[in-house]
């Protein structure tokens, strides 16, 4: 299991809802920090993937079990 310092979750939520809640999270962290973020929407990983090429965040990871993702994103 990777170590992070928040953590976030647009489970049941769809598009444009979990780009939202990354951004709304992520204004709380600091450089370096890293942030776990959960979704469940089937568009869910493309746009965090889009969203952080954009901001210039970097993904370290990313997990997938059933219908759910799991996304660790360094800010």
């Amino acid at each position: 299991m990777r170590e992070f310092n928040k953590e976030a979750s647009s489970l049941g939520a769809c598009c444009p809802m979990p780009l939202i809640r990354l951004e709304g999270a992520i204004k709380t962290m600091k450089a370096g920090d890293v942030l776990k973020m959960v979704g469940d929407d089937p568009i869910f990983e493309s746009g965090v993937r889009d969203y952080c090429a954009a901001k210039g965040f970097k993904i370290l990871d990313i997990h997938a079990e059933s219908k759910q993702i799991t996304i660790y994103i360094q800010v």
